[in-house]
């Protein structure tokens, strides 16, 4: 399966210093955007696992313009990038 970088906002952490520090995380990139870009996508997913404190996952979807080949990604997140 093909999945986007992403994550969870930390607490006491901001949208954009959640967004860079994922891209950090993942893709090896630091500080990408010096300013919270407009979403192209939000998403509300249902969870239906008891076990799980959370009902509802809201998700914030953001383009990251690259040429591919600035990244050094997290080999513990992802076996390939494309």
């Amino acid at each position: 399966m093909w999945l986007s970088p992403g994550g969870h906002i930390d607490a006491g952490e901001g949208l954009l210093d959640a967004l860079n520090r994922e891209i950090d995380e993942e893709l090896g990139m630091q500080k990408y955007f010096t300013e919270l870009p407009k979403p192209f996508l939000l998403t509300i997913t249902p969870i239906h696992n008891k076990a799980h404190p959370c009902t509802m996952h809201y998700d914030v979807w953001f383009c990251v313009q690259t040429g591919g080949l600035k990244f050094n990604i997290d080999p513990r997140e992802f076996f390939d990038t494309r």
